[in-house]
């Protein structure tokens, strides 16, 4: 248990590096599964209102 906050914190970080390129991964490919709004152009980041 020696992991200091900075670790911890640098951690969740990547962690939600990596949480985002698997969303855009999802959200970008084309043909997109029912349930994906067509408005969900690659590149577009969710949650981002036009």
């Amino acid at each position: 248990m020696g992991m200091q906050l900075g670790d911890i914190i640098t951690k969740q970080e990547k962690l939600g590096d990596a949480m985002k390129q698997l969303k855009d991964k999802m959200g970008s490919k084309p043909g997109n599964k029912p349930g994906q709004k067509p408005s969900d152009k690659p590149g577009d980041k969710p949650g981002d209102k036009p």
